[in-house]
């Protein structure tokens, strides 16, 4: 499946717009996509984490093994998995019977937060595999995700139970600490307000994903493309042209009918909602991911 497949792996963190990506080009013909919530969220950080080499090939092999499984599952191929995927991605009715009567897939969508911390281990599954990862100013994102998701409190740090520290390698008092926050900084993350601890946790997600991105070989390194969600919203038919030219094949117009849609609709509640960005608002955080905005391009 993985040397076959003409997969798109798309990458970020929450509230970069990698959704809008991936359901506008889940409007492709014979394709398919893949939630994250087929591979345990954990995965991505135990392989980012462990050094063990035997583990992490284990882990690859399980990896491709399932996304193996899911295209050739019901969930795929099946009557309905193959009816609803012609009732909400197709454009007219002649496009509706097409995909009714075509099962077969060519392309697999995968989207996933937390596997920005390990790209490696997806491309070692999908070797074919195009990435796309979106880009936000840090800032933006962690407010987002702690305003909705109340991310990485003193609370949730105790329990260790959610995805963004399902996997603790140490504890500082009753606080599990996070594998992505480097030995040392123990005091100066839980110094810092949860809105500060997901700007950690966005650094350190983009300082990996750039580091894979820089150590591949010229070929490998073309497979993969940075997007700013600012371009994806503001000038949605430039970043349609350069994603088509990445990905090598020609957007349907229902792909295309959708990306200005959602991009048009976005644009409004997304890229106006003028946050005022303040140190205090995430402390320490701030000094620590300010080289990675940047890098980016982010004052």
């Amino acid at each position: 499946m993985g040397e076959s497949l003409n997969s798109i792996v798309i990458l970020g963190f929450s509230g970069s717009g990698k959704t809008t990506l991936s359901k506008s080009l889940s409007t492709l013909p014979r394709t398919v996509e893949a939630h994250e919530y087929i591979l345990m969220c954990s995965l991505g950080q135990v392989y980012g984490a462990i050094d063990s080499p035997d583990i992490q090939r284990a882990l690859r092999k399980g990896t491709a093994r399932n996304l193996q499984t899911f295209v050739r599952s019901p969930a795929c191929r099946g009557r309905f998995a193959r009816f609803h995927r012609a009732l909400t991605k197709s454009s007219g009715i002649f496009d509706f019977v097409n995909r009714l009567m075509d099962a077969s897939i060519e392309r697999l969508i995968y989207e996933s937060n937390f596997m920005t911390f390990c790209p490696e281990l997806i491309t070692s599954a999908l070797p074919k595999a195009k990435f796309l990862c979106l880009q936000r100013d840090g800032r933006d994102c962690a407010r987002i995700i702690s305003e909705k998701y109340n991310i990485l409190t003193d609370a949730l740090l105790t329990q260790a139970t959610t995805s963004e520290v399902l996997f603790s390698d140490r504890r500082v008092r009753e606080f599990h600490i996070p594998w992505w926050v480097d030995h040392g900084d123990d005091e100066v993350f839980l110094s810092c307000p949860p809105c500060g601890r997901a700007l950690w946790m966005w650094q350190a997600m983009k300082r990996r994903v750039h580091a894979f991105a820089s150590n591949q070989c010229n070929s490998d390194r073309q497979k993969i493309f940075f997007l700013n969600y600012e371009d994806l919203l503001n000038k949605p038919a430039t970043s349609l042209d350069t994603v088509e030219e990445h990905l090598d094949f020609p957007m349907t117009r229902e792909a295309k009918r959708r990306w200005m849609k959602i991009a048009n609709s976005r644009q409004k509640y997304s890229i106006k909602l003028n946050f005022s960005h303040q140190e205090s608002d995430f402390g320490p955080a701030w000094q620590k991911a300010r080289p990675v905005w940047e890098s980016l391009g982010y004052k």
